[in-house]
């Protein structure tokens, strides 16, 4: 056993007795992600310190289906889709990176689609595509497997809802964003009947736009999914709830922000709030994205997106520092000395990051990656995106 974890484990409980007493709710028994710290604390974290292993693979061929640059990546046990919204097309890669089958075609008609606004893998293994006014369903085999109608959704509710970016969880569909009426944060689940059979705003409406700000007067929920369970968020919330695949709701983790915690009316300036929806959990850590309106020394100009990793072991939040080769904030890569780290996905014992044929050539030389260097050589400016793999530990 690691004692120096004990211990960091043990004084991480220690900021719960003191965020619970003026909070508004008790949160004295959740682990806390503190955004204050984290923001003190931007160093390298090392790759290794979390996988073991990484690998790269080539997707497809470019000309059976070319990978643009606006995709949804969705991996499963056996390969992993890719919804290309660039083109509005979608197809199912094995674990070796080859084409197994496309899915879908577009069109109007049922079982078609005209475009890829959002996608979603739920727990069957099923591609679930969201085309302005319906999610369609396939397998990964490309079979049509059903539709949902949203206008159907939204006729059968009184409520104002809003049916855009959605994840599946259980059998149902967690819609996430905002109550136009109220711009509060609003997580609407559908049932596959067309059914609303819940909507949850984490404030009530009378507070209006008081604690809401985000995007001018709105705060907009985010979620990302974990094992069988939905975790949602919103830019104001001291608190990340889970949703079970029975939707029950329980909270997960507090969040303590300090002096970067949003302001009511429309105070943006200095603050940083939690963005879900690119962000992933593992068994060891929560990799968060956040935005930050505050003046951070580590972020890179004219950015507001930053990355923090929360190790669930230690209860230590570290940002990530922006790599300038990546344009992103990332993990050192020190397993096989190759490009930093920044994961678009996580599934399973896998963490994924996607990057394009050209970048990942440039990057092969500067970097001392004898793998990346075998593979760079199979590519070309026309090539597909490399899918790099780094397995948990």
């Amino acid at each position: 056993m690691d004692i120096r974890r004990v211990i960091a484990g043990v004084a991480a409980l220690c900021p719960l007795l003191l965020f619970s007493c003026g909070g508004e709710k008790n949160t004295a028994s959740l682990p806390v992600i503190d955004i204050e710290a984290a923001a003190g604390n931007c160093k390298e974290v090392m790759l290794s310190e979390y996988c073991s292993k990484i690998e790269y693979l080539p997707i497809g061929s470019e000309k059976e289906f070319p990978v643009g640059e606006r995709f949804y990546l969705f991996p499963q046990p056996d390969g992993f889709y890719i919804g290309e919204g660039s083109n509005s097309k979608c197809a199912y890669f094995g674990t070796d990176g080859k084409l197994k089958n496309t899915i879908g075609s577009r069109g109007r008609a049922n079982g078609e689609y005209i475009s890829i606004l959002h996608a979603g893998a739920d727990r069957y293994g099923n591609i679930v595509i969201s085309d302005f006014d319906k999610l369609t369903l396939y397998d990964r085999m490309g079979e049509f497997k059903g539709s949902l109608d949203l206008k159907t959704v939204r006729s059968k509710t009184d409520e104002t809802v809003q049916l855009y970016d959605f994840l599946p969880i259980g059998d149902y569909y967690a819609f996430y964003g905002m109550n136009p009426a109220t711009s509060n944060a609003q997580t609407v689940f559908v049932d596959s009947l067309c059914n609303v059979v819940m909507i949850y705003n984490p404030y009530p409406e009378e507070k209006g736009t008081e604690y809401v700000p985000m995007s001018g007067n709105r705060n907009t929920a985010s979620a990302y999914l974990y094992k069988d369970s939905l975790v949602v968020a919103d830019s104001y919330s001291d608190t990340l709830f889970r949703f079970d695949p029975q939707l029950e709701r329980t909270p997960a983790f507090a969040v303590r922000y300090g002096k970067y915690k949003m302001k009511s009316g429309a105070e943006m300036e200095g603050s940083i709030t939690i963005n879900a929806r690119k962000s992933m959990e593992t068994e060891s850590f929560i990799f968060l994205s956040v935005i930050s309106w505050a003046n951070l020394p580590f972020m890179a100009p004219g950015n507001r997106i930053a990355s923090l990793v929360y190790d669930k072991t230690t209860g230590d939040a570290t940002m990530l520092p922006y790599s300038e080769s990546m344009e992103k904030c990332s993990f050192t890569n020190d397993i096989d000395g190759g490009a930093p780290f920044a994961p678009d996905a996580a599934y399973g014992d896998k963490i994924y990051q996607v990057i394009d044929a050209i970048h990942f050539i440039e990057l092969s030389e500067e970097r001392n990656s004898p793998e990346m260097k075998k593979i760079a050589k199979g590519l070309d400016e026309n090539s597909n995106p490399v899918l790099v793999i780094a397995t948990l530990k």
